[in-house]
């Protein structure tokens, strides 16, 4: 068995607004709800709302049922969260109840927090599955990704070492609980029995207020959200040990202005598939190492492979390869080759340097080939974003009868641009065959909470051009 409760500390408990409730209070209220209107152990149960503490309380509740949490994307249209659903075969859904009926045809069965019973509690075992998340879906239908209790406890036992975590820290629930960036948020906290404070909404205001408020130790922010910290000039709080940043490429200058302002960045690597963070690497104590991602946690091995699975040596690119206790045991309902006893084929692309540090290129997903050409689409970005007046860029590759593919940018500017001497002065700085064929300009890119950017809606600009 493994009781989340067992390093409970007596002071540990959840901040929300202006409520500060006991943790054992919440142990107390969620083992006395009942979940008999849905079937029996195994089921899954869907959760749609936002970070709060209606969310804590009846994850546990759902555990205790000995049911499986499904948390989903309140942003979602309901066509998407159907989709989604039935993929695994989910019929059971909690809601908001003011929002229930808008939930009436994604699932069988839809019950509001608050129309749920009272009865006995269930407990969970160690092996079994302790949430399923879907991954982003940037670049392909999201697919299911089941964590146990066995995995989160081995995820909590690397890290726990390196990063110092105790009793006493307090974290910022800065992502959303539907992503793995949030809910190991929760499990960390659980596990340590720390503090957990919770944010209404991931805007700046509301987590600079939320930092201000609650003073944690911990908090955890994608490349967007550290942009705005520094944007608004924002120094950390009194209580402040961390800031954990992943979720994608950040930019250099954000993160040592981010150091100059007093925050104690901590860049990660992980995904859904790994139980969140398999590597780390403090930029203070390591400046030098500002563009990697870290070394590997105890008890998590990073091997860089060739295509035919060939380990490579230190300074090679090859595909990231993670072996680790805290992996999923697979893709639900999706036939796919990235696990197996070698561990977790990532997708993503990049080397170990000589001392032992993770960089990463890119996604293979998101390698352009053009005309033969290789291409990778973060240095072109890199090179559009150096001008003055852009604000944002995507490079992205588009099907094309004669090359393969194309590239082409998306382009958020600060002030009006000449298209045709911005492609000019391109082609003074990259390589011809890196020069956008195509470049649409837009008043912002649209990016989700992580901070990430579909890629195949992008696509579907310079299909309608």
């Amino acid at each position: 068995m493994l009781n989340i409760f067992e390093n409970i500390n007596p002071t540990s408990k959840i901040n929300f607004e202006d409520r500060v409730i006991p943790l054992f209070k919440i142990k107390e209220e969620s083992e006395s709800i009942s979940l008999s209107q849905f079937q029996s152990d195994g089921n899954y149960v869907s959760i749609i709302t936002k970070n709060s503490y209606s969310f804590v309380k009846h994850l546990l509740a759902v555990w205790n049922n000995g049911l499986i949490p499904v948390p989903i994307n309140y942003q979602l249209k309901n066509v998407q969260i159907k989709e989604m659903l039935g993929s695994i075969n989910c019929s059971n859904l909690i809601v908001d109840y003011d929002v229930k009926q808008n939930y009436k045809s994604v699932c069988k069965s839809v019950l509001s927090f608050e129309e749920i019973e009272k009865s006995n509690s269930i407990n969970n075992k160690y092996n079994n599955t302790a949430v399923v998340l879907f991954t982003s879906g940037s670049t392909s239908f999201p697919k299911a990704v089941p964590l146990s209790f066995y995995n989160f406890d081995e995820h909590y036992k690397s890290i726990e070492k390196r990063l110092e975590l105790s009793k006493d820290d307090n974290w910022l629930a800065s992502l959303p609980f539907y992503h793995i960036g949030g809910f190991a948020i929760i499990m960390r906290a659980l596990l340590s029995g720390a503090d957990l404070s919770l944010v209404n909404s991931y805007k700046t205001g509301e987590i600079i207020s939320a930092v201000n408020k609650f003073n944690p130790s911990h908090i955890s922010l994608v490349p967007t959200q550290l942009f705005e910290i520094v944007n608004n000039h924002i120094k950390p709080n009194t209580n402040h040990k961390a800031l954990f940043l992943g979720g994608g490429p950040s930019d250099n200058d954000i993160v040592k202005s981010a150091l100059e302002l007093g925050w104690n960045i901590i860049k990660v690597y992980g995904s859904t598939e790994t139980c969140s963070m398999v590597s780390s690497v403090s930029i203070k104590d390591y400046p030098a190492k500002i563009n990697s991602s870290g070394k590997a946690f105890d008890e998590n091995e990073i091997i860089i492979v060739d295509e035919k699975m060939n380990p490579l040596s230190k300074n090679q690119i090859g595909e990231i390869v993670i072996k680790s206790n805290s992996l999923s045991s697979g893709y639900i309902n999706n036939e796919n080759n990235q696990f197996g006893s070698f561990g977790f084929l990532t997708k993503d692309f990049g080397y170990i340097d000589d001392d032992g540090f993770l960089h990463i290129e890119m996604r293979r997903e998101d390698l352009i080939v053009t005309g033969g050409e290789n291409v990778n689409p973060f240095e072109i970005e890199n090179v559009i974003k150096n001008f003055n007046f852009v604000e944002d860029s995507v490079v992205i590759g588009v099907d094309d009868v004669k090359w393969g593919q194309i590239i082409c940018a998306v382009v958020q500017t600060k002030s009006d641009v000449n298209i045709n001497d911005f492609i000019k002065d391109l082609k003074s700085i990259l390589p011809l065959f890196q020069v956008p064929k195509q470049i649409i300009i837009v008043d912002s890119i649209p990016r989700n909470e992580m901070g990430k950017v579909n890629r195949n809606d992008l696509k579907k600009l310079f299909m309608k051009s």
